[in-house]
């Protein structure tokens, strides 16, 4: 998680703690600035709501990544057994097909372009005269596996740049929100000056301690040598 988002969430967090405290004040110093508040910090609520569902999208379109391209390796494997069988070369079966070795084609990353290269193979190979049925037939299946991986990446491709354009969203409404939680204080500050309310406190310190890191308590062990106190 980057830490735009570690902020972001905490930054909406507070907002909610802030907002519930704000319903027990009714001052007309900070009246503006708390309808100001309120209404920035639902937009940037809304706009951190987005990104998550799409951080899930990335991650279900990166495993659906994976799955196809170890089944687009898989099959890729098999078709060049086969073809060694049929008399193409053990080691390099696919270079009469004007392609790099099996090995140059797997256990990378998929990609679009490399799916449109095995389909290219593949074509050729279920045209090609010496080509035995069982290699055709596994030729054809490589080249479903190798549709599969175009799928799932362009899947992915949707899913990032719609999760760039959320977060890009989110992070540009963050100064805003700092801008209003500013004005806040201030006008909060400004108000116990003239009323003689304590409101800021109720509203930041008491907030700010909820948030604040849990200390440790220290565990007391009993001591239980001779001679020592006894628990």
């Amino acid at each position: 998680m980057s830490s735009n988002s570690s902020s972001s969430i905490r930054a909406v967090a507070l907002g909610n703690a802030i907002k519930q405290t704000l319903q027990t004040i009714n001052s007309k110093y900070s009246k503006e600035a708390r309808e100001e508040f309120l209404q920035v910090h639902e937009k940037l609520e809304e706009a951190a709501g987005r990104v998550d569902p799409l951080e899930m999208a990335v991650k279900h379109a990166i495993a659906k990544v994976d799955a196809a391209d170890k089944a687009q390796d898989a099959r890729t494997l098999a078709l060049a057994d086969l073809l060694s069988a049929d008399g193409f070369g053990r080691r390099q079966p696919f270079q009469p097909f004007g392609v790099a070795s099996p090995g140059a084609l797997t256990g990378r990353i998929a990609s679009s372009a490399q799916a449109r290269l095995l389909i290219s193979l593949a074509n050729k190979v279920l045209v090609h005269p010496r080509a035995s049925a069982a290699s055709k037939k596994a030729a054809h299946a490589m080249q479903e596996a190798a549709v599969a991986v175009q799928g799932a990446d362009s899947e992915l491709t949707m899913a990032l740049d719609a999760r760039i354009k959320a977060v890009r969203v989110r992070n540009q409404t963050a100064p805003a929100w700092q801008k209003a939680l500013s004005r806040l204080r201030a006008s909060l500050r400004y108000g116990d000056f003239e009323e003689g309310t304590q409101h800021y406190e109720t509203v930041f310190r008491r907030v700010a301690r909820a948030f604040a890191p849990k200390r440790k308590q220290a565990v007391i062990v009993p001591d239980a040598s001779p001679g020592g106190p006894v628990s």
